[in-house]
Formats: C-alpha cells, sequence, structure tokens
C-alpha cells in the first residue's frame, strides 16, 4: 500500500552483534538469507582478519533468540537523529561534471553552494535514518554510473530508495514517472521529505515489491543487499 506520511512513527530498535573471522562473512549471510524480521549488515576492513556482523531487529526477543544461538551481545538502538548529526563535517560530493550532493539542510548554505558551483545542479540530501547520502561507496558508484545514462522519458523503480536519491537524480536527469519501495517507515518519511527539498515527485510506497502496484519499467535501480536483489530478481524481472 502507499505510505501515509503522516504515520511514519520512528520505533526503537534492537541490534545484535559479533565479531567474525572475515573467512566467514558469506557463511554468515547464508545463515540470515531471507529473514524477514531482521536486518543483517557484515562491516568489514581491507586485509583485516576480523568482521563485525550486525542484526538489527524491531523486536528485543529476536534479537535474543539470535544472542542464545550465536552469542555475541544485544543493544537498544534509540531513535534519534544520529546520522545527521555525525554528517555536520561531511564535504559536499561532486559527480561528474553535472551535481553536486551535499548533506546540508540550511537554505542559507545551499545558496552559497549555488553561488561557488554555478555550473553543477545541487542535490541537497541530509543524512537522516535512512540509508543513501551519496558517500558511501556504493551509493556514489550508482549515482556516477546514472549520471552516464539516458533516463529521458522512462519509467523508474527503485527498490530499496532509503532517502530517495537514485529515484531524485533520476528525476533530474528526465524520468517520466518514478515509483520507489522501502521497508522501512523512516525511509518512506525520508525519501518524500527529500523528493520535496529538491524539487521533484514521485510515489513512495512502504513494503515490499508485493506492495507496489504492477508495472512495466525501463530502468531499475536497487543498491540494496546482494542476498535481496538474487531473491527478488523473478519479482523484478516481472517489473
Amino acid at each position: 500500500m502507499k505510505v501515509d506520511m503522516q504515520g511514519c512513527l520512528k520505533s526503537l530498535m534492537f541490534v545484535w552483534s559479533k565479531l567474525s573471522a572475515s573467512k566467514w562473512a558469506d557463511a554468515w549471510e547464508e545463515r540470515f538469507k531471507g529473514a524477514a524480521d531482521c536486518t543483517l549488515v557484515v562491516t568489514s576492513v581491507p586485509n583485516h582478519p576480523t568482521i563485525r556482523v550486525e542484526a538489527y531487529c524491531p523486536k528485543k526477543s529476536r534479537a535474543a533468540a539470535i544472542q542464545k544461538v550465536w552469542g555475541g551481545s544485544v543493544r537498544e538502538l534509540k531513535s534519534k537523529n544520529w546520522a545527521a548529526m555525525a554528517s555536520k563535517a561531511t564535504p559536499p560530493l561532486t559527480v561528474r561534471d553535472r551535481f553536486l550532493v551535499c548533506a546540508t539542510r540550511s537554505t542559507t548554505e545551499l545558496a552559497k553552494l549555488r553561488r561557488e558551483h554555478p555550473e553543477r545542479e545541487i542535490l541537497s540530501i541530509p543524512a537522516d535514518m535512512a540509508f543513501g547520502t551519496g558517500h558511501h561507496e556504493t551509493t556514489f558508484m550508482m549515482v556516477e554510473y546514472m549520471e552516464s545514462l539516458d533516463f529521458r522519458g522512462k519509467r523508474v523503480f527503485d527498490y530499496g530508495c532509503g532517502t530517495g536519491i537514485l529515484a531524485i537524480l533520476a528525476a533530474k536527469l528526465g524520468a517520466n514517472r518514478i515509483d520507489a519501495v522501502d521497508i522501512e517507515a523512516a525511509a518512506c518519511e525520508n525519501a518524500h521529505e527529500n523528493a520535496v527539498r529538491n524539487g521533484v515527485s514521485f510515489s513512495v510506497y512502504r513494503g515490499t515489491i508485493a506492495d507496489v502496484p504492477a508495472a512495466v519499467y525501463d530502468v531499475v535501480l536497487a543498491n540494496i543487499n546482494r542476498n535481496v536483489i538474487l531473491d527478488s530478481l523473478s519479482a523484478l524481472h516481472q517489473k
């Protein structure tokens, strides 16, 4: 169903975490493959022998159940805007010769950036509870590649939209219609806010692919977990 932006409430999250040998990264992803009640995040450092494995769960009982099986620790992650607080010093990001992505919400700072970069279009994507400000490597690669494609008149589907940065860029590049979906209420709310902030519009749905009305798309964008993409290939193919 289409998300009710007035009803997007920020809730508590419980995080299970554990250090593991880096050689077991694929095994951890396989163990949590298809889990609908938690989100797995594996953090690694190049040439480092260990990884941090985390599972983000909306229910404490789910995080505790994982801890009982695999050890590790559980903590409560309160829904404060930690990402925005951490992003104050994040420098603007240039994308090829056309765009500049910044995390500021300030109209004064945005005006200053436009004066300093008159040749570029400024995208304002403040860090919030959703993923995707353009500074993460995968997001930057997606944004950079998109700038080289022809979106004019195309219908686009943003699968796992996060902040909505890819949908916003597609709109700026001339897409005719854009549908976006995310399982997180905070992401849906953030994507809507960022669309308004950047002067574009697209439909935001909360849920899975099944919650988006059937349609035929010219372009599908998906900057999400590899296993989620693989599990969704047949549903995406039907889009």
